[in-house]
């Protein structure tokens, strides 16, 4: 199947011109080995998605016991905790039923009671499987007091995170979480960050050979997110 350009989301590497992020991702996985709860931020269409896309395809290639979940906050607004933790455990069981796993969350009464949600899923798995979350477009939330109560749980649960095996959190988005917050003292301090490059478009061009005599035909479009260090994957 002839490949072609995306720039409108998360791109697929079949069908796909892309770049990689062959550093960066070794990176990102070295964090999640070491049990990190880190924060990746770049500019909108600088490929936040599609690296945590790549980042997710390698650890279900090598390493089966950890199960990452991909979830958005971009639609979130301003909901209540209530509504919040509804959308946010549907979410999470989409992407579970996307990976064909038999277990499903229940939407906890409280942030404090998503706990117990993990200690079931470990509990239901005696492989012994390690979540790794990672939380796209975090700024979607804007209900600035549930945010901190999440960061803040998820706090909690870092400094004995083996026994709940959460082996690792990643927050996606566009700017630092204390930028988020509005303080310079964020619950989730805990976190490391991890500064995408910023854009820099390079344009390739195709040129495709005319039939039956007709002229050739040339293509040409930008690739955002390449590096002096990156190389073209297809």
């Amino acid at each position: 199947m002839p490949r072609s350009f995306c720039t409108e989301g998360p791109i697929d590497k079949e069908r796909n011109y892309y770049v990689p992020r062959t550093e960066l991702l070794a990176v990102g996985l070295k964090k999640v080995e070491e049990w990190r709860y880190f924060t990746l931020t770049a500019p909108r269409q600088s490929g936040k998605s599609t690296y945590f896309q790549f980042l997710a395809d390698e650890i279900r290639a090598s390493r089966p016991t950890w199960l990452p979940l991909w979830i958005s906050f971009e639609a979130y607004g301003d909901k209540r905790e209530p509504d919040f933790l509804k959308s946010f455990t549907r979410d999470l069981n989409v992407d579970l039923e996307t990976q064909g796993e038999s277990f499903r969350f229940a939407c906890p009464s409280d942030m404090e009671a998503w706990k117990d949600e993990l200690l079931r899923l470990r509990d239901s798995s005696p492989e012994g499987r390690e979540l790794v979350l990672i939380v796209d477009e975090i700024e979607g939330l804007r209900n600035l007091s549930l945010l901190n109560s999440f960061l803040h749980t998820i706090r909690s649960i870092y400094h004995v995170r083996e026994e709940f095996r959460l082996r690792s959190v990643i927050l996606v988005g566009v700017s630092n979480i204390t930028g988020i917050l509005q303080s310079t003292a964020s619950p989730f301090n805990i976190a490391e960050q991890i500064t995408s490059p910023g854009r820099r478009p390079r344009t390739f061009c195709f040129s495709t050979p005319g039939r039956r005599g007709r002229p050739s035909t040339r293509r040409c479009a930008a690739v955002s997110g390449a590096t002096p260090r990156d190389s073209p994957a297809w």
